[in-house]
């Protein structure tokens, strides 16, 4: 099976089912002793998972947390990022994240607690200010560090888990406030497109919020017009959470 076979298949199944971009891969090409590995691996976030802080952790060689803790130290287990942003980062199975909160509500709760916290930060194990720290605080959004791609799907999960008011309002305050035109336009490095990429998929209103699933989520449109595979666009038009072949078929 050639490369561009296995990207139509995959870019044609949509799923609920916990999943990554390996697994989907492994899947087309009908390798179902890795499927299953990778599955099984995309379900290991559960174990740094801390439930009296709420926050994904490090541990150690016996399986221990390790101390000190500090939510915003940046660095160490954390790339570019602390544990405020990577703790949400499981878009593949953000049900079993909600879950292991304790239910749909209680992570809300911490995705509302995120956007109040006080835009600060630890230099951690990086030992000294790297932009990303410095621009995090600067776009003064708490710990929603959108300057940098760990944030990009975090305004997102409100609209996932049915509340869109919450994901309309965050995008269109991030979008009319960090971005212009002008040569400082963009909130952080625009990093080979990817700054741009979410820029435009916010405006539009369908946002792709796990790689691996064919499933976009739905917000407001920012843009008076707009034309999707050639077709008048609107995504008050659609579900919150939007099956690919349904955006193809409209």
């Amino acid at each position: 099976m050639d490369i561009m076979s296995v990207r139509i298949r995959f870019i044609g199944s949509v799923g609920k089912q916990k999943t990554t971009i390996h697994t989907q891969v492994a899947k087309c090409l009908g390798d179902t002793e890795r499927e299953k590995e990778y599955r099984q691996r995309a379900l290991n976030y559960r174990h740094l998972f801390d439930p009296k802080t709420g926050f994904m952790r490090e541990k150690d060689i016996d399986g221990n947390f390790t101390e000190p803790f500090d939510p915003l130290a940046w660095g160490g287990p954390y790339c570019e990022a602390n544990a405020w942003q990577t703790s949400f980062a499981v878009q593949h199975d953000i049900e079993g994240l909600a879950q292991l909160h304790g239910g749909t509500d209680k992570l809300l709760k911490k995705l509302d607690e995120l956007f109040a916290e006080k835009a600060d930060y630890r230099v951690g194990a990086y030992g000294f200010t790297i932009h990303e720290m410095a621009e995090a605080v600067n776009i003064e959004l708490g710990q929603c560090a959108i300057n940098n791609q760990p944030s990009f799907h975090i305004p997102f999960i409100f609209a996932a888990f049915g509340q869109p008011e919450k994901t309309d309002y965050w995008v269109e305050k991030i979008c009319r406030e960090l971005f212009s035109y002008k040569a400082d336009g963009f909130p952080g490095d625009e990093d080979n497109g990817s700054m741009a990429a979410w820029y435009i998929f916010a405006m539009l209103g369908l946002y792709p919020f796990c790689p691996g699933k064919a499933e976009y989520i739905r917000s407001k449109m920012l843009v008076k017009s707009a034309k999707v595979c050639n077709k008048t666009w609107d995504s008050a038009n659609f579900p919150l959470r939007i099956p690919h072949q349904r955006i193809l078929s409209y």
